[in-house]
């Protein structure tokens, strides 16, 4: 309860109507008694609000605030702090949330904490005034489980579920985006357009459509416009179904940087990571596996510099390729590494398709059932393959087939096919033809006989320890320490049974 005195003296308030002038005497009585709405916050402080709780941000009563209020609290009423959306809470839906960001902006740290349910229908989020490193936005389940939280788009040709235009600087975190069940006509999850950068997908589940389609209304986070993106970031998460590619970043444009897609696993997905014009980018840790594959594991175009591809397993019978590398140009000291990769695939194990430079492949294991093991092209240049196993299942194709040898070097490497000549290198060739290049003169011609075909496992004992030491790789594709002197050929250090 506040009490104000005031020393009034009378006056008059002149009212216009119809160029008639009148006065009007107005008495005021000289004591007030004003009740303010108070509602103190969490972090300490009060101000007066009235806060409709319908999903809209609130207005201020009057612009009046108490002397403790928040410095992160302001009467522009931008966000900061701690929200929910849901039934009941700070914000019913989504959209109403991106509308307040869109409105308002931000002044500190934001984290919408999402109860659990079902959220069908799609927003947008534009760009955020005042978003930055520090002052992030964050959507999370409530809860902690992506099972908890599932957003969704029940109509047929719904674009997307969530779009990012423009915004910068926010986190999914533990949701699920989910179009399996409505058979719709597009299953597109996430659209990133221009102006999109550092957005972050932690623990998130993704799930698609099966179209049998490479269209890339199916593709699950899609880059709509032709743009540079920075700080992409794809971690943890798990993708099902969809069709074109799992994660299709083939618009963007004039080298993008810190891409990073660690540690996901993909499932049944067609295709599943597409990336073009992405420098020095990392791609890590990730399992693509499953039936009815027909596209590229890994398809990376115009990806320029220091690019580390390391540690992922590629298990697709269906597969045209595994990993494709088009126009990805490193330097000398800033090469690219291709480096513990497991690889096994219908066709085309791995293309080194053409204006590739500075590129150092160690430490794959591959195994192709009907073509090449490796394929390396036209138009490359500095190209180092060493402590590889490339094994062709077919009777017809080499397991390494060099179409022009300008830059390429190899060595350590394991080469066997159950064709007539393991190599091409300008023209068929046994393999002692091969090794009078000058190339694979510490390589070998072993059946490395495979435990099976999606772990590669070796288990001929005649393969153990023939790999050469490589300065700043010391483990294998599941963390196991390499031999400081006889290391293993391809991903895994193995102990062969005989």
């Amino acid at each position: 309860m506040y009490r104000l005195f005031l020393s009034l003296f009378f006056f008059s308030l002149l009212f216009s109507q119809n160029n008639d002038k009148t006065a009007y005497p107005i008495t005021i009585d000289t004591t007030l008694e004003i009740t303010p709405k108070v509602i103190t916050l969490a972090g300490g402080g009060t101000f007066l609000t009235d806060h409709s709780g319908n999903g809209n941000h609130g207005t201020i009563s009057d612009a009046t605030w108490s002397s403790d209020v928040p410095d992160n609290l302001s009467s522009t009423n931008d966000l900061s702090g701690t929200y929910s959306i849901g039934e009941g809470a700070d914000y019913a839906t989504f959209y109403a949330a991106a509308s307040a960001l869109s409105s308002y902006g931000v002044s500190g740290p934001v984290t919408f904490n999402v109860l659990n349910g079902t959220y069908d229908g799609d927003f947008s989020l534009n760009s955020i005034s005042g978003t930055s490193e520090a002052n992030t936005v964050t959507f999370q389940s409530f809860s902690g489980s992506a099972g908890d939280v599932i957003l969704t788009d029940s109509y047929n040709y719904a674009s997307y579920v969530a779009q990012l235009n423009g915004a910068d600087y926010v986190i999914f975190k533990n949701v699920t985006f989910d179009r399996s069940t409505t058979g719709s006509g597009y299953t597109r999850l996430i659209e990133l357009r221009s102006g999109t950068d550092y957005i972050t997908f932690d623990n998130c589940v993704f799930k698609g459509y099966d179209h049998n389609s490479n269209s890339s209304n199916n593709s699950l986070i899609y880059t709509y416009s032709s743009d540079q993106y920075d700080g992409i970031v794809i971690k943890n998460c798990t993708f099902t179904a969809g069709n074109g590619y799992a994660i299709d970043l083939r618009n963007g444009s004039t080298g993008g940087t810190g891409l990073e897609i660690i540690n996901n696993t993909f499932t049944d997905t067609h295709g599943g990571i597409y990336a073009k014009y992405f420098d020095a980018l990392t791609i890590r840790g990730n399992t693509i596996k499953g039936s009815d594959m027909y596209n590229f594991g890994l398809k990376l175009e115009y990806c320029d510099g220091a690019n580390v591809v390391e540690d992922n397993s590629i298990y697709a019978p269906d597969y045209g390729y595994g990993i494709q590398l088009k126009y990805c140009q490193a330097t000398s000291g800033s090469e690219a590494t291709i480096v513990n990769n497991l690889i096994s695939v219908e066709s085309t194990g791995i293309d080194i398709n053409q204006y590739n430079t500075y590129q150092n492949f160690y430490y794959n294991s591959v195994k192709s059932f009907n073509e090449r093991a490796l394929n390396y092209h036209s138009n490359n240049d500095q190209f180092d393959i060493k402590n590889n196993i490339l094994y062709s299942a077919s009777s017809a194709s080499p397991a390494l087939y060099v179409n022009d040898s300008s830059g390429f070097t190899g060595n350590y490497n394991d080469l066997f096919s159950n064709y007539t000549y393991p190599v091409y290198f300008i023209g068929n060739q046994t393999f002692t033809e091969y090794q009078a290049t000058g190339n694979g003169a510490n390589s070998v011609n072993l059946e490395p006989v495979y435990n099976t075909d999606s772990t590669l496992v070796p288990m001929r004992l005649a393969l153990d320890n023939l790999g050469t030491p490589i300065t700043g790789i010391t483990d294998d594709i599941n963390g196991s320490t390499r031999s400081e002197t006889t290391p293993d050929m391809g991903a895994i250090e193995f102990t062969p049974s005989g």
